[in-house]
């Protein structure tokens, strides 16, 4: 008698061969199951899969900073110890310039509502839209059309700033051990890029003002962050108005050592 079913299992046998197959189908796996055996046996000197890269698991989302940490980042900022530093900080959190893009950046560049960068790490133009949060505190600490990034004693060059960037990444050392808050690398970066995608929700939109790809932005920072911590974020400027005031009422010392920073650049 022929039987009409050439193979019968249980639910259970066929739940378990379809997560042997998902767990099996990538190439490396596939190609290590079937293909070390000849090698074993002496039929080749090497197996094809030895060649093979093992696949790497998917990169997790990076790490930014929470608005409390922001905060309170911003709080300890706001002292004439760091006023050298204070604008190329809220910058980066805010509008998301490289580390490598700040010592370019002069007030003359921030016009307009737009900073404009003109020397990238992708050769390639940029007007970064500035939040409506921190236009006020630009104005307020405007100097002139001198760098926005001037640190006591450090030589600025256009053909190599690495001596401006380490100077200045100490300072936010510095700064992130009194604040009490972690500063991963790039975090400021990737706060800003984050932020700036909840509040567009647009890939698209987000990738031109980073400076970036739609793909990365949907694999790097979609869903590192929720909307209401969006909402904190940008809050965290109107929150810390009175103190930018105070600080601001400090500027006549500032604004002298500033002015001298920038003349002797």
């Amino acid at each position: 008698m022929t039987s009409s079913c050439m193979f019968s299992a249980s639910p259970q046998r066929m739940a378990g061969l379809r997560r042997r197959h998902e767990l099996g189908r990538t190439p490396w796996a596939t190609s290590r199951r079937y293909l070390p055996s000849p090698s074993k046996r002496g039929w080749r000197g090497e197996s094809p899969a030895a060649a093979l890269r093992k696949p790497i698991p998917d990169e997790t989302a990076v790490s930014i900073l929470s608005p409390a940490d922001v905060a309170k980042l911003i709080a300890t900022a706001l002292q004439e110890a760091y006023h050298d530093i204070l604008p190329a900080l809220l910058l980066q959190l805010y509008a998301g310039p490289r580390r490598a893009e700040v010592p370019h950046i002069h007030w003359a560049n921030i016009k307009d509502k737009y900073l404009r960068l003109s020397i990238t790490k992708v050769r390639e133009v940029r007007a970064v839209a500035l939040p409506a949060e921190l236009i006020p505190w630009l104005e307020r600490l405007r100097n002139g059309d001198a760098r926005v990034l001037n640190i006591h004693g450090v030589a600025f060059s256009d053909s190599d700033t690495r001596g401006l960037e380490d100077a200045y990444t100490q300072r936010l050392v510095m700064l992130a051990s009194e604040a009490g808050v972690a500063t991963p690398r790039n975090v400021f970066r990737h706060t800003a890029i984050t932020y700036r995608l909840l509040a567009t929700q647009n890939s698209h939109e987000t990738a031109l003002w980073a400076g970036n790809s739609p793909s990365i932005i949907d694999q790097h920072y979609r869903g590192a962050a929720t909307e209401d911590d969006a909402i904190a974020f940008y809050a965290v400027l109107k929150q810390l108005e009175p103190s930018l005031e105070r600080y601001v009422a400090s500027l006549p010392r500032v604004s002298k050592a500033l002015n001298s920073q920038a003349n002797a650049a």
